[in-house]
């Protein structure tokens, strides 16, 4: 028996042995020559090797073990495979430790080529199939499973095709056969080691400009696919062609490209290596300024304007050296030409000159340039587009604006009323003709609809400004009249309190701006017509009406839920009507991410640009950005001067400007971010954060004061010069430098003999010139006519960072005083940043030289008697000082206290009295000195009521010190409090105050003026809990809008982060209705407004004198339902009385204790 199996065994081998090699020599024969040419190139590099005869065996199954080798040694990853090798260690369990492939099994394993099975083996001597080792190459190529398409093993084999690793041998390649060692010399010689099948591939890529750009390759296309070539970023290839004969360079054009973004070149599909950068085009006049009007002059800028310019454009016109301030200035739709239309027209040959000061670009550039031209209009004007809007109304375009207008009136069209003849069908038209001069365009508008058909308008001695006339023109048009009102497109929540609506035709405006039309605007649980004072304008493409609500009445989380807009009386410009009220609901979407900031970038004029991660309500919230020092201990700005959207349309860019950055010398600051919320009804706030920027030297230096100091003995007169900051010294050294005179500043002091520069301070902020004789009114002396120096110019000098001097030129040199004014106590000002820190900062332009903390002191505010050492008399009070800093500007000195100030900026002093009192400052040493070494004195008895700026300012915010909740009946309210009496911020209800404070329970968020109110009450916020069901509950309450609570000097509260109270109860009774059955008059259903407790909702507590007894009471499962029927009838009158014990399940009594029929 054992024979006869051991027979069967040995002849299927035998056939097993057959068949493989039929198969594998059959395909072996037909592709000898190139198997050979490619395993002796693999040979001759060391990758593949024969057996003991030395023979490769190309006809014979390749296995595990032998790929691993082949493909690690074409790699180039040897020193790896020895590395596993040396380590002695085998992920596999089936390989020996002596194995021969060891390292290069691990190796291959390591860099993800080749894998073993689930039984923990490998399987080093198994044969592998034309699948498995196409996947090692393409895995070796460096392609990506995740960069395949299909399924396992097409997805690989198609790679493979693609990438003409099959190239001689396509006809053998048959998924699930064994690969045999000549197919795979063919297959590794193809992918590695064939260059003259490598595709092409590009290699370079050249930047010409925004929408151009050229592709190298390294070898030579035979031809150009425009779809082989594509970018990420959304940007779009229109063409590609060769840039020349040598077909390995390729130009492309593309759509727009978004400065400085960085773009990656994919080609037929895959992405390269090749990124480039968009180039950062200059900000400046895309063409010379072209006089071709007398009414109009059309600026072209080569990139748009930023929005938040549009309504005040830095642009000032002048006419023949007088400034015209009621010139019209129209921006394009593409914001990058500003129409500058006159009020009347100019004349020829008039002088015109545009000036144009800090223009802000959408990309945060800025341009200043100020243009001189002459007034020549030689143009004739002619008609270049004719626009059927409807049976009523036409647009004509000209090359220019023209001289024809009706005066908002409706006029027979001829040349005498509007200035042009105007026929249609040869009769004069009876319009309103409104001239578009920034698109060169006249607007005729009929009185009536023309009937349905053909018709020839004709318009004739149409002149422009210059008097030019147009030739003739006419035109023939076809009208059919439209009689449908405007259908409602499309409605969008843009945001929280901006809503649009888009209809399918223009919609008629009372302005030009105002559409036609009532609105409504309601959300879900709330009755208030969210409309009322909205802004209601109609967007420039007469199509979209854009309402903007109130802030007071804007949507909050009750539009998750839904949202209702209603409207009518919309018309079209045909006057078709939406007479009845049409009603649109929508659905805010609920967005609980938080905000946050993608990026900040210091532009020009240290204007700060802000991108958030997605639209926020930060226009003008100049509250929410604070400039803070380097180390972010020092308030530099405790709010920004301005801050606006950098684009109308996108509330995710902004442009924050500070005052104090707007002069200054450079460095590093923090800028804080706090209170900023998303657009959504949610109102996400984002997280207090704090971005360190470096800002730009643009501090133009002045002279601070030049002070004679002549001497009437001798001839040595000197001029001391006190400068801002320090200046270029080797520049300060030049005498050349310095101009002087009398009423003007225009002898160089090189000319004056003797004159030299006889001090420079070492770091180049104060200088001294030696000029004999400046105060000797003898001709001769320092100049020919004689006279007191008493003026001083440096044009040339700059500071360090290359920045002239501001008010010391020769059209306007500075004054050289005798006499001049030291620093004093109406020079500063003294602000409470917090409880221990104090903050004195100087004012008109001095700087703190020198600082002595010794010298400060403080009394009660309103002491103004001489200190003779009583305390109740002095009121004195010490705080103090542990440590100061001084500003990098030297204008601030930030002081630690170790005694705490109150909240509101006071303390006690050392008075017999124990209340606190307000403070103000006072000095008892000369040792705080300013810029031109004079003392700050501040006298203990200066009144503030004269001087306001000593008094100790309260910048202090109030803090959140904790919340409760009240017992018994007041355990539905929670009470927020601080360290000092906060109100609401000035315009802000109890409605806004609510949607500020966020409450959750049960990790629901409850819904503000619904679920709970808020209110403010002797200095304490509260919150009162509406919704029904809240019984015993852990409530947690956070202030997500501390910004809308302030103290008594306004400042913002500074809260908690979400706090927890328990065993909170709402305490409103419910309410109920009645319906009484019309079929059953013994019956009435009684329904109330929250589930009642199951133990008070019985018939004991519930009666009707008229109807008798209660023969049936049914309530329904949720308790919030009862059905009573009494024995008799219930007539019109009959009272159904509810006992107070009916309750709800927090204990509150109904609130209607009868219902009347």
């Amino acid at each position: 028996m054992l024979k006869r199996r051991g027979k069967r065994l040995f002849a299927f081998l035998t056939l097993l042995s057959f068949l493989l090699s039929f198969l594998v020599n059959t395909s072996f024969s037909q592709n000898l020559s190139y198997y050979q040419q490619a395993a002796q190139v693999l040979k001759q590099k060391g990758i593949m090797t024969g057996d003991t005869k030395g023979n490769l065996n190309l006809d014979k199954p390749l296995k595990r073990s032998e790929i691993s080798k082949m493909i690690i040694m074409l790699l180039g990853k040897k020193p790896l495979a020895d590395f596993y090798a040396n380590q002695k260690r085998s992920s596999f369990k089936d390989i020996k430790t002596d194995y021969w492939g060891l390292g290069y099994i691990e190796a291959a394993k390591a860099i993800g080529l080749i894998s073993g099975y689930t039984d923990g083996t490998f399987k080093p001597e198994q044969y592998l199939k034309v699948e498995e080792l196409t996947a090692i190459v393409v895995r070796a190529l460096g392609v990506r499973e995740s960069e395949l398409k299909g399924k396992w093993p097409l997805n690989y084999i198609q790679k493979a095709y693609s990438m003409n690793i099959f190239y001689g041998i396509e006809s053998e390649i048959e998924i699930g056969k064994l690969v045999t060692r000549g197919q795979t010399a063919a297959i590794l010689y193809n992918a590695f080691l064939n260059e003259s099948l490598k595709a092409t591939k590009p290699v370079g890529i050249e930047i010409i400009d925004l929408q151009n750009l050229k592709v190298t390759f390294d070898k030579e296309l035979s031809s150009i696919v425009k779809s082989d070539f594509s970018f990420d970023g959304g940007l779009s290839v229109l063409d590609a062609k060769f840039a020349d004969s040598s077909k390995k360079v390729v130009e492309i054009k593309t759509s727009a490209q978004q400065e400085g973004k960085e773009y990656t070149l994919f080609y037929k599909g895959q992405a390269t290596t090749l990124k480039f950068v968009a180039k950062t085009m200059p900000f400046s006049f895309a063409e010379d300024i072209k006089i071709e009007s007398l009414k109009k002059v059309d600026l072209k800028f080569t990139k748009p304007i930023s929005k938040s310019q549009q309504d005040n454009l830095p642009i000032k016109i002048y006419v023949n050296g007088k400034e015209v301030t009621d010139v019209k200035k129209s921006i394009s739709s593409d914001f990058k030409t500003v129409s500058i239309i006159f009020p009347s027209r100019l004349n020829q040959t008039d002088k015109l000159m545009v000036e144009i000061t800090n223009l802000l670009s959408e990309t945060g550039q800025i341009l200043s340039i100020t243009k001189e031209l002459t007034v020549i209009d030689a143009t004739q004007p002619k008609v270049v587009d004719f626009r059927l809007i409807n049976s009523k109304k036409f647009k004509v375009i000209f090359t220019e604006p023209m001289n024809i207008d009706s005066a908002n009136a409706y006029k027979v069209c001829d040349l005498s009323s509007v200035g042009a003849n105007i026929r249609i069908d040869s009769n004069y038209v009876y319009a309103k003709v409104s001239p578009d001069h920034q698109e060169n365009a006249v607007d005729i508008e009929l009185l009536y609809p023309l009937a349905d058909g053909n018709h020839t308008v004709e318009i004739t001695e149409a002149k422009d400004f210059a008097g030019y006339k147009a030739p003739d023109f006419k035109a023939t048009f076809t009208t059919v009249l439209e009689k449908n009102p405007p259908k409602l497109v499309s409605l969008e929540l843009v945001s929280n309190n901006r809503i649009r609506l888009v209809f399918d035709e223009e919609i008629r405006s009372l302005d030009g701006l105002i559409p036609t039309g009532e609105y409504e605007i309601y959300q879900a649980q709330d009755s208030t017509n969210h409309a009322i004072g909205a802004k209601i304008t109609l967007l420039s493409d007469e199509k979209t009406i854009d309402i903007q609500l109130n802030q007071q009445l804007k949507l909050d989380s009750r539009a998750l839920v839904s949202f209702e807009v209603r409207f009518r009386y919309v018309e079209d410009l045909l006057g078709n009507k939406v007479s009845d009220w049409v009603s649109v609901a929508g659905k805010a979407q609920d967005d609980t991410t938080k905000p946050a900031v993608k990026s900040i970038e210091v532009l020009d004029g240290n204007i700060i640009k802000v991108t958030f991660t997605e639209n926020v309500n930060a226009d003008d919230r100049v509250q929410s950005f604070s400039l803070l020092s380097a180390d972010s201990m020092q308030i530099i700005e405790s709010q920004a001067k301005s801050v606006k959207k950098l684009k109308e349309n996108d509330s995710s860019i902004f442009v924050v400007e500070f005052s104090a950055l707007a002069a200054i010398n450079g460095g590093r600051y923090t800028l804080k971010i706090s209170g900023i919320c998303d657009t959504s009804v949610k109102e996400n706030v984002m997280d207090t954060s704090i971005y360190s920027i470096d800002v730009k030297d643009t501090l133009a230096p002045t002279i601070t004061a030049a002070i004679a100091k002549y001497d009437s003995s001798s001839d040595m007169d000197k001029i001391d010069i006190f400068f801002s900051e320090p200046m270029d010294i080797e520049k300060l050294k030049n005498l050349s430098s310095y101009f002087v005179g009398a009423s003007s500043a225009t002898i160089p002091l090189s000319s004056i003999k003797g004159a030299k520069v006889d001090y420079i301070s070492p770091n180049g902020d104060r200088i001294t010139l030696l000029i004999p004789g400046a105060d000797d009114t003898s001709p001769g002396k320092w100049s020919q006519s004689g006279a007191v120096v008493d003026k001083l110019a440096v044009p040339t000098l700059t500071d360090k960072a290359g920045n002239f001097i501001a008010n010391a030129t020769i059209a306007m040199p500075v004054s050289v005083s005798a006499n001049f004014r030291g620093i004093s106590a109406q020079d500063i000002e003294v602000v409470a940043l917090d409880k221990n820190t104090i903050e004195i900062r100087s004012l008109n332009g001095y700087i703190f030289a020198s600082f002595d903390p010794a010298a400060i002191m403080f009394r009660n505010a309103y002491s103004t008697s001489s200190l003779n050492g009583n305390p109740d008399n002095d009121k004195v009070v010490s705080l103090g000082f542990v440590s100061y800093t001084i500003s990098q500007d030297k204008k601030a000195i930030t002081l630690k206290t170790s005694i705490s100030l109150t909240s509101s900026a006071m303390a006690d002093t050392n008075d017999s009295g124990q209340d606190v009192e307000p403070l103000k400052i006072f000095t008892v040493n000369s040792n705080i000195k300013d810029q031109f070494e004079q003392s700050l004195v501040i006298s203990p008895t200066l009144d503030i009521s004269f001087y306001p700026s000593i008094l100790l300012k309260d910048k202090i915010s109030p803090q959140q010190t904790g919340i409760s909740v009240g017992s018994g009946n007041q355990s539905d309210t929670i009470a927020i409090t601080f360290d000092e009496p906060v109100f609401a911020l000035s315009g802000i209800n109890n409605t806004v105050l609510a949607a500020g404070i966020e409450l959750k329970v049960g990790g629901i968020t409850l819904i503000p003026d619904v679920d709970y109110t808020a209110y403010i009450q002797n200095g304490i916020v509260y919150v009162k809990i509406k919704r029904a069901g809240i019984v015993d509950s852990k409530v947690s309450v956070e202030i997500k809008r501390p910004d809308l609570i302030v103290d008594n000097s306004g400042n913002s509260a500074s809260v908690l982060k979400a706090q927890t109270v328990e065993h909170v109860t709402e305490r409103t009774s419910p309410d109920v209705t009645a319906e009484f059955s019309s079929t059953d008059t013994r019956k009435v259903k009684l329904t109330f407004s929250e589930p009642i407790d199951a133990s008070t909702l019985i018939a004991q507590n519930f009666s009707c004198v008229a109807g008798g007894s209660i023969v049936s009471f049914v309530k329904s499962s949720d308790n919030k339902v009862v059905e009573i029927t009494f024995t008799n009838p219930l007539l019109s009158g009959s009272i159904i009385n509810i006992s107070p014990n009916v309750k709800d399940l927090a204990g509150n009594s109904v609130s209607v204790q009868a219902v009347r029929k």
